[in-house]
């Protein structure tokens, strides 16, 4: 069993903001999860939460957001968060996602969603500010990783990435110089796979 939930929140005032307003709903999940088990919980930039128990090496994504905003008279993001929490292995749609009961948890779906709401609610509180930004850069574990950005079908970056920036943005230092992506697959090379 899984979970699937959306909220509609208003956008930061600033659209400088919005860029944020993924990666910080990561982080709330993230405080939630930490809340409730005593897994190692990471995030992935720009929108993957990874959990790992004490006795594994490897990450493994169990919850993913979605942020899509909406048009109107209000600026308003609908949020759309999946988190795995009860499936083995073989009803995983990827070899590199896992579940908390794969992770040795057993929780209620019920105690999940009221954390991760309660923590939601917290955050979007003061995303208009960059007060969480630094808290968001030091649980991501992209920072300071060698990667891959899968832009399109045939592009893809690679570099270090080295930061966040005020946007929101992963800055990638290349060959050719610092790139700030938006958007993209990001992929985390392991050492064994060259830099």
């Amino acid at each position: 069993m899984s979970i699937a939930l959306s909220a509609t929140l208003p956008l930061p005032v600033d659209p400088t903001r919005w860029g944020w307003v993924p990666l910080l709903t990561g982080s709330a999940v993230r405080l939630a999860l930490r809340e409730l088990t005593a897994l190692g919980i990471g995030l992935k930039w720009p929108n993957d939460v990874l959990a790992r128990s004490a006795s594994d090496r490897e990450w493994g994504k169990v919850a993913g957001i979605l942020c899509n905003a909406t048009s109107g008279g209000h600026s308003t993001v609908v949020i759309g968060i999946g988190i795995n929490v009860h499936q083995r292995v073989e009803q995983l749609p990827v070899d590199t996602a896992t579940s908390l009961a794969l992770c040795g948890v057993d929780m209620r779906c019920e105690d999940v969603i009221v954390a991760v709401l309660e923590q939601l609610a917290a955050a979007q509180r003061t995303w208009d500010s960059s007060d969480c930004d630094d808290s968001y850069r030091a649980a991501c574990i992209t920072i300071d990783q060698q990667v891959k950005v899968q832009l399109s079908c045939d592009e893809i970056a690679s570099g270090r990435a080295i930061d966040v920036d005020v946007m929101g943005r992963l800055v990638v230092d290349t060959p050719a110089g610092r790139v700030l992506h938006t958007v993209g697959d990001v992929i985390h090379v392991r050492h064994s796979e060259g830099e």
